[in-house]
């Protein structure tokens, strides 16, 4: 039950700030979640302006040795709602004072 308030409330904040940027898979179970980049972006550069912000969230290129889909990795299950909501908007703050 627990894991699951904070897969919604990860989901929920991940859709309202990163909608245009990564499209995240309906996902049941587990205690992580990839997000893949709907722009041909380096996963890697999103992954450090993430981790600028706080925000833990390695690229899945780093677990390929072959070219992959290019996306991130977030962990959810350790992070309360609040914890998982100020984290969001930090980390979409990040990105939107790097794109000005």
């Amino acid at each position: 039950k627990i894991y699951r308030e904070r897969r919604d409330a990860f989901l929920h904040e991940a859709h309202k700030y990163f909608s245009g940027l990564l499209d995240f898979p309906p996902i049941e179970a587990g205690m992580d979640i990839m997000g893949y980049l709907k722009h041909n972006l380096s996963d890697a550069d999103l992954s450090r302006r993430f981790q600028a912000a706080g925000v833990d969230a390695p690229p899945l290129s780093a677990y390929s040795l072959r070219s992959c889909e290019p996306g991130l990795l977030f962990g959810f299950t350790a992070y309360t709602p609040t914890q998982i909501r100020t984290a969001m908007q930090a980390a979409s703050n990040a990105i939107s004072n790097q794109r000005q």
